[in-house]
């Protein structure tokens, strides 16, 4: 069973079939030359390489600069560091934070310094005996200190002191 309205294949086709003959007369007519998208203009590209080229050599010339500025603050800072007076180690960290600002491997130093200044820190204070506690902890313990008796390895009282007589 095959569908009235579509002719079938048998059957000769009635009528013209200007579809077809269309086709064929495309067919002979040569096809266009593809043309490319427009080329770059040539004053364009040179444009833009000498703005990738003056990029380049001005991240190159910061590089250089920083580099050369932060050593020198470094080496500054040593030389100050020898000499009495200012302490010369601020002035090391700040000649690290700017070559931090470009290189890795003083990003690396500048947080080993760090590191190690704080735990120089905390060593003093536990040394000194400055831990940190609270302010009723330390009143409690100052008044305590005030009405011990001294232990077996303090060194004896003078009764002649006036500082702890109220």
């Amino acid at each position: 069973m095959s569908d009235p309205s579509q002719p079938s294949t048998n059957e000769p086709a009635t009528g013209p079939a200007p579809e077809n003959k269309a086709v064929e007369h495309d067919a002979e007519v040569p096809p266009r030359p593809v043309t490319p998208i427009e080329s770059p203009d040539p004053a364009d590209t040179a444009l833009a390489d000498l703005a990738r080229t003056a990029e380049a050599t001005w991240k190159s010339a910061r590089r250089w600069v920083i580099f050369v500025v932060g050593v020198s603050i470094v080496l500054f800072g040593l030389v100050v560091g020898i000499l009495p007076g200012v302490p010369g180690i601020p002035i090391m960290f700040l000649g690290f934070a700017l070559l931090a600002t470009e290189f890795i491997w003083a990003r690396k130093i500048l947080k080993r310094l760090k590191q190690e200044a704080l735990a120089l820190k905390a060593k003093a204070e536990r040394a000194m005996g400055l831990t940190p506690s609270t302010p009723s902890a330390d009143a409690a313990h100052s008044s305590d200190a005030a009405n011990a008796k001294p232990g077996p390895h303090a060194p004896p009282r003078d009764p002649h002191d006036q500082r702890g007589a109220a």
